[in-house]
């Protein structure tokens, strides 16, 4: 099996990490996820940050969002009969929802390199976003989280190498013909 930059992996990954996070948060709604250039043209003024980090690199996972935009989407997925809700119950569903993401994004890198570690989520200002730019970011991508054409909020990673050299990883492939399934005797 050849090795390949884990660079190169990670749009995908990141991607379908969001759409089963929200798949799994919603499956009643249908929310778009697509590739945005940035998010700085939001007007918020916080974010969620988690990282997943190894020896070899660290990977920031950013949540721009503002309630006021994305209460809609803490609202269907938790089903929620009234329009109001609390603060605390909105940060409370989003910190679990970027958790759920994390997670997911862990996971799946997890099957071409191994020993991760993943921070809980963390509420910062948008400005800790501008910090990005002092370190040396190989790779970053943003997406867009929307219903019916509404931008309810935006994930992005951003990927930092321990050194200058390529992180070079092989896939593992997964083995599909047992499913885990429970035997009943």
């Amino acid at each position: 099996m050849n090795d390949v930059n884990l660079s190169t992996l990670l749009d995908d990954m990141f991607n379908r990490s969001i759409s089963m996070a929200i798949q799994d948060s919603n499956s009643r709604d249908s929310f778009s996820v697509a590739s945005a250039k940035s998010f700085k043209k939001r007007s918020t003024n916080q974010a969620i940050f988690l990282t997943i980090s190894s020896h070899r690199f660290r990977l920031f996972v950013v949540i721009d969002l503002s309630q006021k935009d994305c209460s809609e989407f803490v609202r269907l997925a938790t089903q929620s009969k009234t329009d109001t809700m609390t603060e605390q119950e909105f940060y409370d569903y989003m910190f679990e929802f970027g958790n759920g993401l994390c997670g997911i994004f862990k996971r799946e890198i997890g099957k071409a390199t191994p020993a991760l570690g993943m921070s809980t989520p963390n509420l910062l200002s948008r400005e800790s976003v501008n910090l990005m730019t002092s370190y040396s970011i190989d790779k970053k991508a943003h997406y867009q989280i929307s219903l019916n054409e509404s931008i309810l909020f935006y994930c992005s990673f951003y990927y930092l190498p321990s050194s200058n050299q390529e992180v070079l990883v092989s896939l593992v492939e997964e083995d599909t013909s047992d499913t885990g399934e429970l035997e009943l005797f």
